[in-house]
């Protein structure tokens, strides 16, 4: 029977569902929440119902967003959060703007921590027209902020299709643009554009531009760029009519207000000194918030082995810094680093990544691993081939590229097993790594779950790897307060959302950033209602559970207030009279 908001209470293997929407409150055990099923109706849907889902997304608020095909065969993109349960975004048959025609088909939606949703969508209008990047949705129906048809900003060319890579807080939409009827032709059909609603479309690049260290601005692909929250980009390039012709690629940031300027540039020397950056133009960087971009890297001139050209990097305004190169030994001495793929970055500057060994104990059998580090010290081992499985049944067998990194660098991984129990019923599993907790099995194929068994699990989508998610926060379906949001299938053929919360997080920390301090007292803030009068806005602030955010949850956030970075110093209380100070008065006072 559906509980209030469209959870079903649950059960999956040792993990019970205690609450009625996703758990944003410290758990002695982790918690699993299923938010939507199969055969459950749609939303003012005329009693048509959900069949199929993929492509789901999670903010720190706990807010999803999620793409899913009815028993129609329509499709269509939905959210949910705690407050308004289940809400239609945009449906298949909708109509779009003039010259699109009715919505047909949409990419895996992204979600920002705005709760924002955007997409990239197809119309049924004719060719030249019916493609393009859209924001919101509801009764005022999606705003287009880009497509097919539209004129490049400054009037040189058309667009032929936008496809959309990053989507920030404040709303922005990092767009690659590929254009006809250009002055240049071929040489100069790509651009990378940020497009935000009621906000003029803004060219960050252009290809056959001139680069700031020379020659012109090769094209463009989807991979090679990103951008943050600050509306920043970082993109990789070839350099066209360069010389000396070995500094044929490189690295740029831009802004939009100014010129690119380069981050590196083929030639430049390895952190280590070690030989020389090359092939800079093929890279595909990811981006964080404090403008540093990671990705792997080869290297020219190098000495001390034929791995030495490898190496996962991050680099920034200051310089470069070295995570890991290849014939570095692993951080448990079992093999050496020869090849490296699939980076991904968070907002701390740590690198997660998957590594590939030589030399091990067992050679195939335990030659790949995921692991994560900042360039400081020796990279973090969280998952190795051939390890013990950490609900005990079988071993890692391999990853890859499925697995998501938040900024408290935790990660959630989707994992291969091996040697188990019952074969091919039971060797695909979701994973969760703590840097304290260690290694926690979510989900397994093959545990019970709503009466019936798991016979398929996915994070994000059913085809998703890690280059689909590593451009962002929101594309992730793992937050900041180490939630995990899945796709499961049944063995009765229903399929469905859930949401993992894993133990003993501290609740006060609203922006998952480790510590409980203004920043968390803002967001309270924002989100008080007063006794009795909810629920909130944002119910990550009701720390209480009790429907509102008032004096009480206050007095709870004032408890576990340890200032910024520094989660391990809790002040004490001198008097339980601290728990009754007023909400408001307490949050005046740390303003």
């Amino acid at each position: 029977m559906l509980s209030r908001g469209g959870v079903f209470p649950g059960t999956l293997g040792l993990c019970a569902c205690v609450s009625v929407g996703p758990a944003l409150f410290a758990t002695a055990t982790p918690t699993v929440d299923v938010i939507v099923l199969s055969e459950q109706f749609v939303p003012g849907g005329g009693f048509k119902a959900f069949d199929v889902f993929d492509g789901v997304v999670m903010n720190n608020a706990g807010k999803i967003a999620f793409q899913a095909t009815l028993t129609d065969d329509t499709t269509g993109v939905w959210t949910y959060d705690a407050v308004n349960g289940l809400v239609e975004v945009v449906r298949e048959g909708q109509a779009g703007p003039a010259g699109f025609g009715n919505f047909a088909g949409f990419g895996l939606p992204k979600l920002n921590q705005s709760g924002q949703v955007a997409f990239e969508a197809t119309g049924t209008g004719p060719a030249g027209m019916n493609q393009g990047v859209f924001v919101g949705g509801g009764v005022a129906g999606p705003v287009m902020l880009a497509g097919a048809g539209m004129a490049a900003p400054g009037g040189n060319g058309v667009f032929t299709s936008v496809e959309m890579v990053s989507f920030n807080t404040s709303g922005q939409a990092a767009l690659l643009g590929e254009l006809t009827q250009t002055a240049g032709g071929t040489s100069d059909d790509t651009g990378l554009y940020r497009a935000q609603e009621q906000q003029a479309l803004i060219e960050i690049v252009r290809e056959g531009v001139a680069t700031p260290v020379g020659g012109t601005y090769g094209g463009f692909f989807p991979e090679a760029f990103s951008m943050n929250d600050a509306g920043r980009f970082v993109f990789s390039t070839l350099i066209n009519n360069v010389s000396p012709i070995n500094a044929f690629g490189g690295m740029f940031v831009a802004d939009g207000q100014s010129d690119p300027t380069p981050l590196l540039i083929d030639t430049a020397p390895a952190p280590d000194g070690n030989g020389l950056f090359e092939r800079l133009g093929y890279r595909r960087p990811v981006w964080n918030d404090a403008d540093q971009a990671g990705f792997l890297a080869e290297f020219d001139q190098t000495q001390g082995g034929n791995w030495k050209q490898f190496g996962v990097v991050r680099a920034d305004a200051s310089g470069t810094a070295q995570t890991t190169r290849g014939e570095d030994p692993s951080p448990d001495g079992n093999g050496n680093f020869y090849n490296f793929s699939y980076p991904t970055i968070n907002n701390a500057g740590q690198l997660a990544y998957i590594g590939n060994l030589q030399n091990t104990a067992d050679q195939t059998q335990d030659n790949e691993g995921i692991f994560i580090g900042d360039g400081l010290g020796p990279p973090t081992q969280v998952f190795r081939e051939g390890a013990p499985a950490a609900g005990g049944n079988g071993e890692y067998f391999a990853n890859g590229g499925k697995f998501l990194l938040n900024d408290a660098g935790q990660m959630a991984v989707r994992v291969q097993y091996r040697l188990t129990d019952n074969g091919s019923n039971d060797d695909i599993g979701i994973a969760f790594f703590d840097p304290q907790l260690g290694v926690i099995e979510v989900a397994r194929e093959g545990d019970d779950l709503l009466g019936s068994r798991i016979t398929r699990l996915h994070l994000i989508a059913q085809d998703f790897y890690v280059d689909d998610g590593k451009f962002g926060d929101e594309h992730s379906a793992l937050n900041n307060h180490g939630q995990i949001a899945y796709l499961f299938r049944l063995l009765d053929r229903r399929w469905g959302i859930a949401v993992w919360t894993p133990p003993s997080q501290d609740p006060a920390d609203l922006d998952g950033d480790g510590d409980v301090d203004d920043a968390d007292f803002g967001i309270a803030f924002a989100a008080f209602t007063g006794p009795d009068n909810g629920p909130s806005l944002n119910p990550t602030a009701d720390l209480d559970r009790d429907g509102d955010v008032d004096d009480a949850d206050f007095g709870l956030a004032f408890a576990a207030f340890t200032g910024p970075g520094d989660a391990a110093n809790v002040p004490e209380p001198t008097s339980l009279a601290m728990l009754s100070i007023s909400g408001l008065l307490v949050l005046r006072r740390w303003r």
